[in-house]
């Protein structure tokens, strides 16, 4: 697949680097676009799907720590804040919880894991961009420095 010199792999860099470069700013240009097309559809609306009111909402930011309703639109958080939801968010296809002073945590991510990959990253060659993997030489090179300590014919 690549092109070897004197055994080993050469990567052409620009070829690479002008393909990435060119998919992310294809991936720019199509979410710019979306978004904007979005706007435009719901200029001047206030599409609230759930409306949250009486509760204790913890923000987590400093700036505004407390609210007592949020506002949800297509499962994100719209807006936070204190005393009467304003009218706005109250359309006759939202709907109204009264929490009747629970505790709400927007934002709140459950933190687990998964045993299937947790395994996997132990057993296999960490290959990512948090290892500093950066381009198809690494990778080569990962692959290579850890098949010389294997005797001939194992699986990497």
């Amino acid at each position: 697949m690549f092109p070897r010199v004197e055994g080993e792999f050469q990567c052409n860099i620009r070829v690479i680097s002008s393909l990435v470069i060119g998919i992310c700013v294809l991936y720019v240009v199509i979410s710019k676009t979306e978004q904007m097309i979005y706007e435009d559809s719901r200029a001047g609306l206030n599409m609230t799907d759930l409306l949250l009111i009486n509760g204790d909402v913890l923000t987590m930011d400093p700036e505004n720590p407390r609210g007592q309703w949020v506002a949800v639109e297509e499962g994100k958080i719209l807006a936070v804040g204190s005393g009467n939801a304003p009218g706005e968010y109250q359309t006759p296809p939202t709907r109204v919880i009264d929490l009747a002073g629970k505790t709400v945590l927007p934002g709140f991510i459950d933190a687990h894991l998964h045993f299937r990959a947790l395994a996997e990253s132990l057993a296999t060659i960490p290959l990512g961009p948090r290892s500093g993997v950066t381009s198809i030489c690494d990778i080569v090179d990962r692959i290579h420095d850890e098949a010389k300590d294997l005797p001939p014919g194992s699986w990497i």
